[in-house]
Protein backbone atom coordinates (compact mmCIF):
# COMPACT_ATOMS: atom_id res chain seq x y z
CA UNK A 1 0.00 0.00 0.00
CA UNK A 2 2.88 2.81 0.70
CA UNK A 3 4.58 2.34 -3.02
CA UNK A 4 0.95 2.84 -4.19
CA UNK A 5 0.55 6.20 -1.69
CA UNK A 6 3.87 7.29 -2.89
CA UNK A 7 3.86 6.65 -6.57
CA UNK A 8 0.07 8.32 -6.91
CA UNK A 9 1.08 11.59 -4.56
CA UNK A 10 4.67 12.18 -5.67
CA UNK A 11 2.96 11.71 -9.72
CA UNK A 12 0.86 14.04 -9.15
CA UNK A 13 2.85 16.58 -6.95
CA UNK A 14 5.97 16.13 -9.02
CA UNK A 15 3.95 17.47 -12.12
CA UNK A 16 6.10 21.08 -10.80
CA UNK A 17 8.15 19.47 -8.06
CA UNK A 18 11.66 17.54 -7.64
CA UNK A 19 13.32 16.74 -4.48
CA UNK A 20 13.98 19.36 -1.40
CA UNK A 21 15.78 19.37 1.22
CA UNK A 22 13.01 19.50 3.90
CA UNK A 23 13.23 16.37 6.51
CA UNK A 24 11.16 14.47 8.90
CA UNK A 25 11.75 13.02 12.60
CA UNK A 26 10.14 9.77 13.10
CA UNK A 27 7.82 10.34 16.20
CA UNK A 28 7.03 7.10 18.32
CA UNK A 29 4.01 6.60 20.75
CA UNK A 30 4.98 3.26 22.28
CA UNK A 31 4.07 2.76 25.58
CA UNK A 32 2.31 -0.27 24.94
CA UNK A 33 1.35 -2.54 28.01
CA UNK A 34 2.34 -6.13 28.34
CA UNK A 35 -1.42 -7.55 27.52
CA UNK A 36 -1.21 -5.25 24.51
CA UNK A 37 2.14 -6.41 23.77
CA UNK A 38 0.96 -10.04 23.80
CA UNK A 39 -1.79 -9.30 21.46
CA UNK A 40 0.19 -8.25 19.13
CA UNK A 41 2.38 -11.00 18.72
CA UNK A 42 -1.12 -13.26 18.25
CA UNK A 43 -0.94 -10.69 15.31
CA UNK A 44 2.06 -11.75 14.09
CA UNK A 45 2.08 -15.35 14.78
CA UNK A 46 -1.43 -15.29 12.91
CA UNK A 47 0.64 -13.50 9.90
CA UNK A 48 3.27 -16.03 10.03
CA UNK A 49 0.75 -18.92 9.97
CA UNK A 50 0.02 -18.28 6.74
CA UNK A 51 3.51 -18.46 5.27
CA UNK A 52 3.55 -22.28 6.58
CA UNK A 53 -0.18 -23.05 6.06
CA UNK A 54 0.18 -26.03 3.17
CA UNK A 55 -3.32 -24.04 1.56
CA UNK A 56 -5.95 -21.16 1.83
CA UNK A 57 -8.39 -19.64 -0.06
CA UNK A 58 -8.05 -15.37 -0.13
CA UNK A 59 -10.43 -12.79 -1.37
CA UNK A 60 -9.73 -9.10 -1.48
CA UNK A 61 -11.26 -5.98 -1.88
CA UNK A 62 -9.97 -2.25 -1.47
CA UNK A 63 -11.00 1.45 -2.05
CA UNK A 64 -8.00 4.26 -2.58
CA UNK A 65 -8.75 7.92 -3.48
CA UNK A 66 -6.40 10.72 -3.73
CA UNK A 67 -6.60 14.25 -4.04
CA UNK A 68 -4.35 16.63 -4.48
CA UNK A 69 -4.74 20.17 -4.42
CA UNK A 70 -2.13 22.87 -5.07
CA UNK A 71 -3.62 26.54 -4.90
CA UNK A 72 -1.94 29.30 -5.92
CA UNK A 73 -2.94 33.07 -5.76
CA UNK A 74 -6.17 32.68 -6.93
CA UNK A 75 -6.22 29.33 -9.03
CA UNK A 76 -6.15 26.12 -7.60
CA UNK A 77 -4.97 22.57 -9.25
CA UNK A 78 -6.24 19.13 -8.69
CA UNK A 79 -5.17 15.93 -8.90
CA UNK A 80 -7.87 13.26 -8.26
CA UNK A 81 -7.80 9.20 -8.68
CA UNK A 82 -10.09 6.55 -7.09
CA UNK A 83 -9.97 3.12 -7.70
CA UNK A 84 -11.69 0.19 -6.04
CA UNK A 85 -10.27 -3.76 -6.73
CA UNK A 86 -11.27 -7.01 -5.63
CA UNK A 87 -8.99 -10.80 -5.48
CA UNK A 88 -10.31 -14.28 -5.27
CA UNK A 89 -7.12 -16.23 -5.14
CA UNK A 90 -5.88 -19.81 -3.77
CA UNK A 91 -2.49 -19.88 -2.57
CA UNK A 92 -0.23 -23.07 -2.17
CA UNK A 93 2.72 -22.92 0.12
CA UNK A 94 5.09 -26.00 -1.39
CA UNK A 95 8.48 -26.06 -0.09
CA UNK A 96 8.90 -23.15 1.03
CA UNK A 97 7.36 -22.07 -2.52
CA UNK A 98 4.44 -19.71 -2.17
CA UNK A 99 2.16 -20.52 -5.26
CA UNK A 100 -0.60 -18.57 -5.86
CA UNK A 101 -3.76 -17.76 -8.40
CA UNK A 102 -5.94 -14.99 -8.47
CA UNK A 103 -8.54 -13.54 -10.19
CA UNK A 104 -8.71 -9.84 -10.66
CA UNK A 105 -10.63 -6.66 -10.69
CA UNK A 106 -10.17 -2.99 -10.93
CA UNK A 107 -12.43 0.32 -11.11
CA UNK A 108 -10.03 2.79 -11.98
CA UNK A 109 -10.71 6.84 -12.46
CA UNK A 110 -7.72 9.05 -12.66
CA UNK A 111 -6.53 11.91 -14.44
CA UNK A 112 -4.32 11.01 -17.41
CA UNK A 113 -7.01 8.23 -18.79
CA UNK A 114 -10.63 7.85 -19.45
CA UNK A 115 -12.53 6.07 -16.44
CA UNK A 116 -11.79 2.51 -17.24
CA UNK A 117 -12.21 -1.25 -15.48
CA UNK A 118 -9.25 -3.89 -16.33
CA UNK A 119 -9.45 -7.29 -15.14
CA UNK A 120 -8.07 -10.82 -15.58
CA UNK A 121 -6.15 -13.74 -13.71
CA UNK A 122 -2.99 -13.78 -12.43
CA UNK A 123 -0.68 -17.01 -11.87
CA UNK A 124 2.40 -17.42 -9.40
CA UNK A 125 4.38 -20.49 -10.13
CA UNK A 126 8.06 -21.42 -8.93
CA UNK A 127 8.56 -17.54 -8.47
CA UNK A 128 7.49 -16.47 -11.56
CA UNK A 129 4.60 -14.21 -12.23
CA UNK A 130 1.96 -14.56 -15.33
CA UNK A 131 -0.22 -11.86 -15.96
CA UNK A 132 -3.29 -12.30 -18.32
CA UNK A 133 -5.61 -8.96 -17.96
CA UNK A 134 -7.41 -6.36 -20.38
CA UNK A 135 -9.85 -4.03 -20.70
CA UNK A 136 -13.57 -4.89 -20.06
CA UNK A 137 -14.41 -1.95 -22.78
CA UNK A 138 -11.66 -1.62 -24.93
CA UNK A 139 -10.49 2.11 -25.50
CA UNK A 140 -7.63 3.68 -28.24
CA UNK A 141 -7.32 6.33 -25.66
CA UNK A 142 -6.43 4.08 -22.48
CA UNK A 143 -2.77 2.81 -21.60
CA UNK A 144 -1.80 -0.27 -23.70
CA UNK A 145 -1.49 -4.06 -22.38
CA UNK A 146 -0.50 -6.87 -23.71
CA UNK A 147 -2.32 -9.46 -25.28
CA UNK A 148 -2.52 -13.05 -23.81
CA UNK A 149 -0.28 -14.07 -21.24
CA UNK A 150 3.01 -12.48 -20.20
CA UNK A 151 5.60 -12.62 -17.57
CA UNK A 152 5.90 -9.78 -15.05
CA UNK A 153 9.79 -10.54 -13.69
CA UNK A 154 9.53 -6.96 -12.18
CA UNK A 155 6.14 -5.57 -10.81
CA UNK A 156 7.06 -1.90 -10.95
CA UNK A 157 9.03 -2.24 -14.40
CA UNK A 158 5.88 -3.81 -15.89
CA UNK A 159 3.36 -1.04 -14.26
CA UNK A 160 5.47 1.79 -15.63
CA UNK A 161 5.14 0.10 -19.28
CA UNK A 162 1.33 -0.90 -18.61
CA UNK A 163 -0.12 1.55 -15.98
CA UNK A 164 -3.22 -0.18 -16.07
CA UNK A 165 -1.55 -2.97 -13.54
CA UNK A 166 -1.35 -0.66 -10.86
CA UNK A 167 -4.63 -1.06 -10.26
CA UNK A 168 -4.58 -4.78 -10.10
CA UNK A 169 -2.59 -4.87 -7.08
CA UNK A 170 -0.04 -7.87 -8.23
CA UNK A 171 2.17 -7.21 -5.29
CA UNK A 172 -1.02 -8.68 -3.53
CA UNK A 173 -0.53 -11.91 -5.26
CA UNK A 174 3.11 -11.92 -4.68
CA UNK A 175 3.22 -11.22 -1.15
CA UNK A 176 6.38 -8.78 -2.52
CA UNK A 177 5.18 -5.18 -0.51
CA UNK A 178 3.42 -6.71 2.63
CA UNK A 179 1.61 -4.19 4.09
CA UNK A 180 3.18 -1.21 6.16
CA UNK A 181 1.28 -1.91 8.96
CA UNK A 182 2.84 -5.31 9.57
CA UNK A 183 6.35 -4.93 7.98
CA UNK A 184 8.50 -3.79 10.67
CA UNK A 185 7.02 -5.73 13.78
CA UNK A 186 9.64 -4.35 16.48
CA UNK A 187 8.60 -1.06 14.72
CA UNK A 188 5.01 -1.86 15.14
CA UNK A 189 5.79 -2.44 18.96
CA UNK A 190 7.27 0.69 19.61
CA UNK A 191 4.73 2.92 17.74
CA UNK A 192 1.29 1.44 17.67
CA UNK A 193 -0.89 3.80 20.20
CA UNK A 194 -3.24 1.77 21.48
CA UNK A 195 -4.04 -2.50 21.52
CA UNK A 196 -7.69 -3.29 21.57
CA UNK A 197 -9.17 -6.87 22.00
CA UNK A 198 -13.52 -7.56 21.70
CA UNK A 199 -15.21 -10.82 20.79
CA UNK A 200 -17.39 -10.79 17.91
CA UNK A 201 -20.09 -13.51 16.45
CA UNK A 202 -19.33 -15.05 13.02
CA UNK A 203 -21.89 -16.07 10.25
CA UNK A 204 -22.17 -19.73 11.97
CA UNK A 205 -22.57 -18.27 15.70
CA UNK A 206 -19.52 -18.98 17.08
CA UNK A 207 -17.72 -16.53 18.83
CA UNK A 208 -13.67 -15.07 17.65
CA UNK A 209 -11.42 -12.83 18.79
CA UNK A 210 -11.29 -9.10 16.85
CA UNK A 211 -8.44 -7.16 18.01
CA UNK A 212 -8.16 -3.25 16.58
CA UNK A 213 -4.05 -1.96 16.03
CA UNK A 214 -4.53 2.18 15.98
CA UNK A 215 -1.50 4.65 14.88
CA UNK A 216 -2.09 7.84 15.64
CA UNK A 217 -0.45 10.52 13.59
CA UNK A 218 3.02 10.07 15.40
CA UNK A 219 2.71 6.28 14.96
CA UNK A 220 1.52 6.23 11.49
CA UNK A 221 4.47 8.69 10.36
CA UNK A 222 6.75 6.78 11.92
CA UNK A 223 5.64 3.77 10.30
CA UNK A 224 5.09 4.68 6.68
CA UNK A 225 8.58 6.48 6.75
CA UNK A 226 10.46 3.55 7.71
CA UNK A 227 12.88 3.11 5.39
CA UNK A 228 12.39 5.97 2.89
CA UNK A 229 15.19 8.16 1.77
CA UNK A 230 13.62 10.37 -0.85
CA UNK A 231 13.47 14.29 1.18
CA UNK A 232 10.49 14.39 -0.99
CA UNK A 233 8.50 11.66 0.29
CA UNK A 234 9.64 12.16 3.91
CA UNK A 235 8.44 15.74 3.69
CA UNK A 236 4.69 15.18 2.09
CA UNK A 237 4.83 12.49 4.99
CA UNK A 238 5.81 15.10 7.98
CA UNK A 239 3.55 17.99 6.92
CA UNK A 240 0.33 15.19 7.74
CA UNK A 241 -1.90 16.53 10.20
CA UNK A 242 -3.54 15.06 13.33
CA UNK A 243 -6.71 14.10 11.29
CA UNK A 244 -4.07 11.17 9.68
CA UNK A 245 -4.48 7.80 11.04
CA UNK A 246 -4.48 4.01 10.91
CA UNK A 247 -6.30 1.00 12.18
CA UNK A 248 -5.07 -2.82 11.75
CA UNK A 249 -8.46 -5.07 12.91
CA UNK A 250 -7.96 -8.41 12.88
CA UNK A 251 -10.31 -11.37 13.53
CA UNK A 252 -8.93 -15.04 15.05
CA UNK A 253 -10.51 -18.12 15.56
CA UNK A 254 -9.93 -20.26 18.64
CA UNK A 255 -6.94 -21.14 17.00
CA UNK A 256 -5.66 -18.34 16.21
CA UNK A 257 -5.73 -18.61 12.42
CA UNK A 258 -6.31 -15.04 10.61
CA UNK A 259 -10.22 -15.13 9.36
CA UNK A 260 -10.57 -12.19 8.66
CA UNK A 261 -8.10 -8.69 8.46
CA UNK A 262 -9.15 -4.65 7.64
CA UNK A 263 -6.44 -2.25 7.24
CA UNK A 264 -7.81 1.29 7.51
CA UNK A 265 -5.75 4.63 6.38
CA UNK A 266 -6.18 8.62 6.17
CA UNK A 267 -3.42 10.57 5.56
CA UNK A 268 -3.94 13.92 5.13
CA UNK A 269 -2.16 17.29 5.00
CA UNK A 270 -3.64 21.33 4.48
CA UNK A 271 -2.20 24.29 3.17
CA UNK A 272 1.65 23.21 3.22
CA UNK A 273 4.07 25.85 1.93
CA UNK A 274 4.87 24.06 -1.54
CA UNK A 275 7.65 26.51 -1.48
CA UNK A 276 9.41 25.32 1.41
CA UNK A 277 9.68 21.33 -0.13
CA UNK A 278 11.04 22.49 -3.27
CA UNK A 279 11.93 26.39 -3.88
CA UNK A 280 13.21 25.70 -7.11
CA UNK A 281 10.15 23.89 -8.55
CA UNK A 282 7.07 25.89 -6.59
CA UNK A 283 6.16 29.51 -6.53
CA UNK A 284 6.55 31.06 -3.19
CA UNK A 285 3.06 31.60 -2.00
CA UNK A 286 1.60 27.93 -3.25
CA UNK A 287 0.29 26.04 -0.89
CA UNK A 288 -0.39 21.58 -1.33
CA UNK A 289 -3.05 19.72 0.23
CA UNK A 290 -3.62 16.47 0.27
CA UNK A 291 -5.96 13.55 1.35
CA UNK A 292 -5.57 9.59 1.11
CA UNK A 293 -8.43 7.32 2.29
CA UNK A 294 -7.46 3.50 2.13
CA UNK A 295 -9.22 0.57 3.21
CA UNK A 296 -8.90 -3.04 2.20
CA UNK A 297 -10.82 -6.60 3.58
CA UNK A 298 -9.10 -9.65 3.65
CA UNK A 299 -10.82 -12.89 4.28
CA UNK A 300 -9.46 -16.23 4.35
CA UNK A 301 -10.66 -19.27 4.49
CA UNK A 302 -10.51 -23.23 3.52
CA UNK A 303 -7.04 -23.59 5.68
CA UNK A 304 -4.80 -26.84 4.56
CA UNK A 305 -7.42 -28.03 2.00
CA UNK A 306 -6.35 -29.62 -1.28
CA UNK A 307 -6.45 -27.28 -4.64
CA UNK A 308 -5.69 -28.12 -7.78
CA UNK A 309 -1.79 -27.51 -8.14
CA UNK A 310 -0.96 -23.79 -10.10
CA UNK A 311 0.20 -24.82 -13.19
CA UNK A 312 1.76 -22.06 -15.44
CA UNK A 313 0.08 -20.87 -18.68
CA UNK A 314 0.81 -23.46 -21.71
CA UNK A 315 2.89 -21.79 -24.36
CA UNK A 316 3.92 -19.19 -22.45
CA UNK A 317 7.89 -17.77 -22.67
CA UNK A 318 9.35 -16.93 -19.48
CA UNK A 319 11.08 -14.03 -20.57
CA UNK A 320 9.40 -10.80 -20.01
CA UNK A 321 6.89 -9.09 -22.63
CA UNK A 322 8.13 -6.54 -24.81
Amino acid sequence: MRNRIVAILIAAALVLAAPGSAAVTKAQDGGLSADQLALLERIFEARAYLEVVGSYAEDRTGTETQLLTLAWEDQAFEFYNATEWEQAQTVINTAGELNAQAQVRATVNEEDWPPYVVSGEVRLVDGVLYVNASYEEPDDSLPPLPEGWFVVPDIEAAQEEYPALVALQLDNVTRSEPTPLLENQQLIRDTATDVQQASTELADGTQADQITVTFGRDALLAVMSEGVEDEFQLALFGAMSDASYAALIVTLDAENRPLHVRTEMVLVAEGVDAAALSPDDFPAGMTLSFRFEGVEEQSYRQFDEAFEPVAAPEGVATEPAS
